[in-house]
């Protein structure tokens, strides 16, 4: 059986974001800054819980984005992360995901059209 993920923000030298993945109800959240030395690392575990969420395609998936900063290197993982839950949807899963950002910080809302 699937685990739910909770994961803390942790703020110093890097940035990690708060991860919040729900196995019951497919609430997901990624709340916070992204600036991650090992990215891919961090990532993953998000990646391979939603590879295992989504096999069962009659479970809806919502993912929640309220990043304030991400690097490159998230941005690349957060791509990947896009491209596999696009991939459950062509697939006939349901998906949402909604990308919160400041009324006044442009650079936040054209990176979520980029990767709308």
């Amino acid at each position: 059986m699937l685990e739910n993920i909770e994961i803390p923000s942790k703020k110093g030298i890097y940035f990690s974001p708060k991860i919040s993945l729900n196995a019951e109800t497919g609430v997901c959240e990624i709340l916070g800054e992204s600036y991650i030395e090992k990215t891919w690392d961090f990532y993953n575990q998000i990646l391979n819980w939603v590879t295992a969420y989504i096999e069962d395609k009659s479970k809806p998936i919502r993912f929640d984005i309220h990043l304030t900063y991400f690097n490159t290197s998230s941005s690349l993982c957060l791509l990947y992360l896009f491209q596999l839950l696009k991939k459950h949807q062509n697939a006939g899963g349901e998906i949402i995901i909604n990308w919160y950002y400041n009324e006044d910080d442009s650079d936040s809302l054209m990176e979520g059209e980029d990767f709308m």
